[in-house]
């Protein structure tokens, strides 16, 4: 920033009126970091610098945490978390496949992490995309997101 002031907020209150503010941009600081963190290629930076996604973005994230959109997030989650735990619909899900099974009635589960993650992971996918969850469809997916390649946790 030549030639220009920096300024640091640390009052809440003054952050909130900051980011209502249309001339105190964060845009630079979020291009920024998305190019570094993600290691995004210009040409996929290149989308998502086009004019009005930043705003579309965030005007989205904003609307979604609101109270009432969470409490139908939370529902929808802890909805498909009590169905899997039910004994009335106890039964062995093929996403999960070779990770449980029903013997006597009982889910029998081989590797509680595992099971664990992949049963939280499909209910969050669930109550976020809803009908249209790609997990739910392709449940290698679940795998894939939750890969990471050893070199990635020193990656800067």
């Amino acid at each position: 920033m030549l030639n220009g002031k920096v300024y640091a907020a640390f009052d809440p209150a003054l952050l909130q009126t900051l980011l209502r503010n249309k001339t105190a941009s964060f845009e630079p600081f979020v291009f920024d970091y998305a190019k570094k963190t993600f290691a995004l290629k210009h040409e996929t930076f290149a989308k998502v610098k086009v004019p009005g996604v930043y705003d579309e973005f965030t005007e989205a994230i904003h609307a979604s945490f609101q109270v009432r959109h969470l409490h139908q997030m939370n529902v929808h989650f802890l909805g498909s978390i009590a169905a899997k735990l039910n004994n009335a619909t106890i039964r062995a899900d093929s996403i999960n496949a070779g990770k449980e099974t029903v013997a006597n009635g009982r889910l029998h589960v081989k590797n509680l992490y595992l099971w664990c993650r992949d049963v939280m992971s499909l209910a969050t996918t669930r109550s976020l995309y809803g009908d249209t969850d790609p997990f739910n469809r392709d449940p290698s997916l679940i795998e894939d997101m939750w890969y990471v390649p050893h070199p990635a946790s020193t990656h800067r």
